[in-house]
């Protein structure tokens, strides 16, 4: 599992859970999650001790969270080391740098095949400026998008970000007439 934008660790952190009780009782499956199979990046120095100590309050044996730039060169050869299967990230939100490109940036360390999460603004999605729209494209031309999911407005709440998640597949150009599954998930039944 990798993120390249963990902030506090919290996505690696619910994913290693998940992982967990889906090992069952093998030990040695628990272990290598913990030790081999949960890889963030973060590039604020103060997250970044916060999603270690996160990690190692919740049992992480061997913390593969590196401190730098999730764009750089050297942290993406890094993480493949790792071969991730599954990326799932938040980026940062009104950066000089579009979310889309973390979104890319993810896709290229993780195997072929693999599956890619994101949590975006909308705007990414709908907006037609130039920025955003050469970062579509290229993931389209190299990633399936397989699905978009409209979230609550008041997902953030009492931030004013209207979000959408997106699904894609490493590395496989998206394929014309392709199914992509699109939901309107406004209305999850939750209350704040």
């Amino acid at each position: 599992l990798y993120d390249n934008c963990c902030g506090t660790a919290g996505f690696l952190i619910k994913g290693m859970k998940r992982m967990i009780e889906l090992s069952g009782n093998d030990s040695t499956k628990k272990k290598r999650i913990k030790e081999t199979q949960l890889i963030g990046v973060e590039r604020r120095s103060d997250m970044f001790t916060y999603a270690c100590s996160n990690m190692m309050m919740r049992g992480d044996g061997k913390s593969n969270i590196l401190l730098g730039d999730s764009l750089s060169n050297a942290v993406k050869s890094e993480v493949k080391t790792h071969k991730p299967t599954m990326g799932f990230l938040n980026p940062p939100y009104s950066t000089s740098i579009s979310e889309l490109e973390f979104v890319y940036r993810n896709l290229e360390c993780l195997e072929k095949n693999s599956l890619c999460v994101a949590i975006i603004p909308l705007g990414c999605i709908i907006e037609n400026n130039d920025r955003d729209y050469q970062w579509k494209k290229k993931l389209l031309e190299e990633h399936t998008l397989k699905a978009v999911f409209s979230m609550p407005n008041e997902l953030f709440y009492p931030i004013g970000v209207v979000s959408s998640i997106i699904v894609f597949k490493a590395h496989t150009p998206h394929p014309n007439n392709y199914d992509t599954y699109f939901g309107y998930w406004k209305d999850d039944g939750f209350r704040k």
